[in-house]
């Protein structure tokens, strides 16, 4: 299985794809060379195990393999910075009128509508930009006050003209939060628009049918919405064909979302190898006659292909589609030629031919996830599946697709806990009871397209359909709602997950060749993942930090000793708390931290579990520990009394302080001036406003204030560690 010599991909594979990663800018410069050392290390490794399975290459072959690393590392470099996405440069102080075709959406948020739009005309006050890029569109009333699917609405495929202003996509600033803005930039997605309320968007007409390559994703939604269009029934239903048949996730409720994530079954929504390989089955035995016309394979091969092709365009090229249209195209290629190919060099050239056209892919979660379960299954099923001989032909089959799923699953844990911070418990049950279910679906989609569209038998094509999504969605909300079905809390960091990756890749080889130096590296892994842990470990029970950080209409203070934690936090209303449990529970996982959190504004004097909280005054809090100590002020504060009448100035000249916290638009002239002159850090909350840190700096030059400030709205959270 893993003769590496019937494996030639891999060592095309190892050197471009890192040189991909350095030239598209995944890491700074000065760290190339480090990633080229690290790929260097694994080609040398590839060799010695080449050296083992009996290929003993000499000196001049030695030097032949350096020379091809070299050429195939610069060629992916090369490619990766040529395909690098760059900022167009867009006006961003001033308003802007812009052009383009709605790709995507509409995604409720808590005040708007969010619309992906790809644009072609930019114009500002004195200029006009001919530029395609991507835009975040961010819509407010009176659109999201019409009932979904108005005529009103932009829809996907229509050209739509908006006013607004245009802001620059950043990220939170807060510790172990998703990085925002590297994943909508390689996406060369740079800015967000805020449509103006007082100027109306106007629909400009549809796209014209211009049949090239940069319109596909019109022509795709065209396709999907003709088929789509036949459909009738409950929206969740509608929405589970869509997404599993035509690819098109953008009608799934959240709810139905949460439900299909805790059982296990998000694989299902997204159309992937398994909704392929049920497709190329059906087309299989539907096109057989084929065969029996001419006699020959290639007339049915190359009609399944096309096919198959076509729905990955439909279904708009996602990683996995691409993926397994290519392997199958690769496959039927050999067959047709009596070229028996390996499976895991199949699946290797298909990731190296996407990343050729993409090298952007490699950081597509989907891509990673597809290609890992892929090769978990190759590698892993035949080994377990001799463990358990099964003479029952039904009971074999249950067996056999239990275990492709665990498999599967086994081999994607590492990159899920890393993405997700979950595990979902059920994922077996889920896949047995609807996997079943979805093959009668796909089965039946593919039979009934060309009835449906030519209006023949209809109603009875929809009315299963719909009974076989009903199903499908019962069955995932049923298991969904078994206690404990998923674990959450789960945290990995990047070098854990390289090494649990290396471990896995490494055990692969080991179950399938038995390989002295494989062995013996597997051993070295586990025991780097162990002492890596172990060190994670020590540093976090032996440092401390304090946090102060931001979000939409929520502030919170984290301070932290060893695996004891206190937030004390300060919100808005219930999104705004629901944001702080979603980066608490993330970041400050309760599998490896003691955790409290506590409310300012209810509090008159508190002490957690490493920090105390003392009320002086409405509004003014004194926070910390023996390490660190600061001042909390807030917009509470009483505008018509000074903190040193609030809390009594005796009192007050008893605490000193590090910092001096600032949130909700405090007034400056209440602060005593000896507070803000004194050696504490003035920082200030992302919760106030623009105008209220303008007048930080008038109000610090007209007192002649020697205070330095740190802004954690423009900066990103405030960290310091001790």
């Amino acid at each position: 299985m893993f003769d590496l010599r019937r494996i030639p991909i891999v060592r095309m594979l190892l050197p471009f794809a890192g040189g991909s990663l350095a030239g598209y800018g995944i890491v700074h410069p000065h760290q190339v060379s480090e990633l080229l050392v690290t790929t260097a290390m694994m080609w040398i490794l590839l060799v010695a195990l080449f050296h083992r399975s009996g290929r003993k290459p000499g000196g001049r072959e030695w030097l032949f393999l350096l020379l091809v690393f070299s050429v195939v590392f610069m060629v992916g470099f090369t490619l990766g910075t040529m395909t690098l996405p760059v900022d167009p440069g867009l006006p961003l102080k001033e308003k802007v009128m812009i052009r383009g075709v709605i790709t995507g959406g509409p995604i409720q948020g808590a005040k708007n509508w969010s619309y992906g739009l790809k644009t072609e005309r930019v114009c500002s006050r004195d200029s006009a930009y001919g530029i395609r890029t991507l835009l975040k569109v961010y819509l407010t009333a009176p659109l999201d006050s019409l009932p979904k699917g108005d005529s009103l609405w932009p829809r996907e495929g229509e050209v739509w003209q908006f006013y607004g202003q245009l802001v620059p996509i950043t990220n939170s600033g807060n510790p172990g939060a998703t990085d925002f803005e590297s994943i909508m930039t390689r996406n060369n997605c740079w800015y967000r628009f805020y449509a103006d309320q007082n100027y109306a968007p106007r629909l400009m007409g549809k796209l014209p049918g211009k049949g090239g390559w940069r319109d596909r994703n019109i022509h795709a939604s065209r396709i999907r919405n003709a088929v789509s269009v036949h459909w009738s029934g409950d929206g969740k239903e509608i929405s589970l064909l869509k997404a599993v048949c035509l690819g098109d996730r953008s009608d799934l409720t959240k709810e139905l979302k949460l439900a299909y994530s805790n059982a296990g079954a998000m694989h299902l929504l997204a159309v992937s190898g398994l909704h392929m390989g049920l497709i190329w089955w059906v087309l299989y035995h539907l096109f057989s006659w084929m065969v029996r016309l001419s006699g020959r394979e290639i007339f049915r091969s190359l009609t399944i292909i096309t096919i198959l092709w076509v729905f990955a365009f439909v279904t708009g090229f996602s990683s996995s589609v691409s993926r397994s249209a290519t392997m199958f195209t690769l496959f039927t290629a050999g067959r047709l030629m009596s070229q028996r190919m390996h499976a895991i060099n199949g699946i290797l050239v298909s990731a190296f031919l996407l990343i050729l056209l993409d090298p952007s892919r490699m950081l597509d979660v989907g891509f990673q996830l597809s290609y890992t379960a892929i090769l978990g299954i190759v590698a892993l099923y035949p080994v377990f599946r001799r463990l358990l001989t099964i003479k029952n032909r039904i009971l074999r089959r249950v067996w056999e697709a239990a275990l492709v799923s665990v498999m599967a699953q086994i081999s994607t844990i590492p990159l899920i806990i890393y993405y997700f911070h979950q595990i979902p418990v059920y994922s077996l049950i889920t896949s047995l009871v609807t996997i079943p279910l979805l093959s009668l679906l796909i089965a039946l989609f593919v039979i009934s397209v060309p009835f449906m569209v030519a209006g023949i038998g209809s109603t009875l094509f929809n009315s299963v359909l719909i009974k076989l999504a009903f199903l499908i969605n019962l069955s995932v909300e049923q298991v969904a709602s078994i206690p404990g079905a998923v674990v959450n809390e789960l945290n990995l960091d990047k070098m854990s997950l390289c090494l649990w990756m290396g471990i896995l890749c490494t055990l692969m080889v080991v179950l399938n060749h038995r390989m002295a130096l494989a062995r013996y590296l597997l051993i070295g892994l586990v025991s780097a993942s162990l002492c890596w842990t172990a060190r994670c470990r020590y540093l976090q029970s032996h440092s401390s930090e304090m946090v102060i950080g931001n979000f939409s209409n929520a502030s919170i203070l984290t301070f932290r000793e060893g695996d004891k934690v206190d937030h004390y936090c300060m919100y808005g209303d219930s999104t705004a708390f629901n944001y702080l449990e979603q980066y608490t529970s993330k970041n400050w996982s309760r599998r490896r931290f003691r955790t409290s959190m506590i409310e300012l504004e209810s509090q008159d004097s508190v002490k957690g579990m490493n920090s105390e909280c003392l009320r002086l005054a409405p509004g003014v809090w004194l926070l910390g520990n023996d390490r660190i100590k600061g001042w909390v002020i807030s917009g509470a504060l009483d505008r018509n009394e000074n903190i040193l009448q609030a809390c009594d100035a005796e009192r007050f000249n008893e605490f000193s302080g590090n910092f001096v916290l600032l949130m909700g638009n405090p007034p400056l002239r209440h602060i005593p001036q000896e507070l803000l002159n004194s050696s504490c850090e003035v920082i200030l909350d992302g919760s106030n406003r623009s105008w209220y840190i303008s007048g930080i700096e008038r109000f610090k030059e007209e007192n002649e204030c020697c205070y330095t400030y740190y802004n954690t709205g423009k900066l990103g959270a405030y960290l310091k560690r001790w």
